[in-house]
């Protein structure tokens, strides 16, 4: 990845989950979203063969807010896939548009989590 962005790997150690991300520092000149706008995104890739349900798990940038932004009921990611959720504040979760969280990265970095509805979360440093 060239640039300012960063790229990390999570494993909570729990069979069949998305377990790989992507997240630019900052997204000035790149990937326009739906609003044509360069907001920061998320990639997520699930390595699996098999589907994988992201439906009622969390992103949050508070480690004390583990239940921040949510992803839908029916969002699955079809094995060998990719994600991509743009992080630009606007919160927008429907199945089928594009995905906006709440929150918005912050280029010096932060945190960033992946939590599941059972509470088990992946954490990452930007």
């Amino acid at each position: 990845m060239a640039g300012s962005r960063w790229s990390s790997v999570c494993s909570t150690r729990r069979p069949q989950r998305s377990d790989d991300h992507r997240v630019p520092g900052s997204n000035n000149s790149g990937l326009l979203d739906n609003h044509n706008h360069h907001s920061d995104w998320i990639e997520l890739y699930n390595p699996q063969v098999s589907n994988f349900a992201l439906s009622g798990y969390y992103l949050t940038d508070n480690s004390t807010n583990l239940t921040g932004w949510q992803f839908p009921q029916g969002t699955i990611m079809t094995g060998g896939s990719y994600m991509l959720v743009f992080a630009s504040g606007d919160n927008e979760a429907v199945v089928g548009q594009p995905f906006h969280t709440d929150f918005q990265l912050n280029s010096n970095g932060g945190y960033l989590g992946l939590v599941a509805p059972d509470g088990v979360f992946g954490t990452f440093r930007l």
